[in-house]
């Protein structure tokens, strides 16, 4: 996989098998990838910001830094289980406009292609 597969925007539609929480804001859970890998988005309650390497079959994320906005619980729950598998990304595919990220826990985010 290259960066060019994945990079663009991205809306949440699930989160490790449910659907994806709403967010705080309008928009919803969103996740924006440049070409050089860096990426940022709107998670349930705060906005964060990241940075991917693919290397051959390894896919490296930097730990995830955000603001600091307390939300209600759910949302705070959502937003930890959301990170914990963005800083543990152990395999990433897209098809069909689909994009996919597996953690290390084999937890998984599902995106689609935002217009």
């Amino acid at each position: 996989m290259a960066m060019s597969d994945v990079s663009g925007k991205w809306q949440l539609t699930s989160l490790h098998g449910q659907p994806a929480p709403t967010a705080m804001r309008e928009g919803g859970v969103t996740l924006e990838i440049q070409p050089d890998g860096k990426f940022a988005g709107q998670a349930p309650v705060n906005r964060y910001f990241g940075q991917l390497k693919i290397e051959g079959e390894a896919i490296i994320a930097a730990p995830v830094g955000s603001t600091m906005m307390a939300g209600p619980p759910e949302l705070m729950q959502a937003e930890q289980d959301f990170f914990k598998t963005l800083n543990a990304v152990k395999a990433m595919s897209v098809k069909d406009g689909t994009l996919e990220i597996q953690g290390a826990d084999g937890r998984r985010l599902v995106f689609k292609r935002a217009q």
